[in-house]
């Protein structure tokens, strides 16, 4: 969607001016415009997903933790994954209940599993629990706050938060 806007952009421009235009879009740039609105979703209180929805049939979750960071989690359809999970958070148990032993049962009360799953992430900061869940081969990520995508070098280097002005002012 960036790279047909920025070519359909370059085209009006040389309708326009009779000159043709650069068209750079990188991937970093394309997924900050999308920003606004997962940053909203994940960020209001209470926010779980629905039952039917993409997240609860690939066990996908995203958590606050400890310091207010968000953290995100998918298990997939592997049970290795759900297996490194639990064994990562210490919660055992959380295996053995009747609703989640199995991946269809997990699909099937997943508001219930992320109720579940919610305060043992909210106990300890975003860091540990990356680093945790790394060491025990999780598929997991940070999701960066606004503030800390624009301080990731490949976003600086990209300019995306500099204004179209300041941009063509520079070339």
């Amino acid at each position: 969607m960036q790279a047909c806007m920025a070519v359909l952009a370059a085209l009006y421009e040389r309708e326009r001016t009779g000159q043709g235009a650069r068209v750079e879009v990188t991937m970093v740039e394309a997924s900050m415009a999308l920003i606004p609105d997962a940053f909203t979703a994940y960020t209001h209180a209470g926010y779980v997903m629905q039952p039917e929805s993409r997240a609860a049939v690939s066990l996908s979750f995203a958590f606050a933790c400890a310091d207010g960071k968000i953290l995100a989690i998918h298990v997939s359809s592997m049970e290795k994954f759900w297996r490194a999970l639990l064994e990562a958070v210490g919660r055992q148990d959380i295996g053995e209940d009747t609703r989640f032993r199995d991946r269809m049962g997990r699909i099937k009360n997943y508001p219930a599993l992320v109720e579940t799953l919610r305060p043992v992430f909210a106990a300890k900061p975003r860091e540990y629990w990356a680093e945790r869940l790394a060491a025990h081969d999780v598929p997991a990520a940070v999701v960066h706050s606004i503030p800390e995508a624009m301080e990731e070098s490949e976003v600086k280097h990209s300019a995306c938060f500099t204004s179209f002005r300041t941009r063509v002012t520079e070339n």
